[in-house]
């Protein structure tokens, strides 16, 4: 089970209908802001950590080359359950192969 709220203010509002006491404001936000599950699910606002790696120059056709598999789609008439995408990065030219999922490396080639 997972447990949302909506920052400070809709717990402020909810305990403000009830009760009233002297730093009511700073407590409400102090203990909303504590909250374990909070901290573990709340999304980092700040720079993102490291560095993005860009896909290097290729000079000719096919001397860069992009392999990716789409898994678990329906199964063909000819008994295939996988696609395996190729991308040449020069020119973007994709190549789609319908496969299996026991493909191995020769069968790709």
């Amino acid at each position: 089970m997972v447990e949302v709220h909506f920052g400070v203010a809709k717990p402020y509002m909810a305990v403000r209908l009830g009760f009233f006491w002297p730093g009511m404001t700073k407590g409400v936000h102090d203990y909303t802001k504590g909250y374990d599950m909070c901290m573990q699910v709340t999304q980092q606002t700040g720079k993102v950590v490291g560095w993005l790696q860009p896909v290097p120059l290729a000079w000719g056709h096919w001397e860069g080359v992009g392999l990716d598999f789409i898994t678990n789609v329906p199964i063909s008439a000819r008994e295939n359950h996988c696609i395996a995408t190729i991308v040449e990065y020069a020119s973007k030219c994709t190549h789609w192969m319908p496969c299996t999922k026991t493909i191995d490396a020769a069968e790709v080639a």
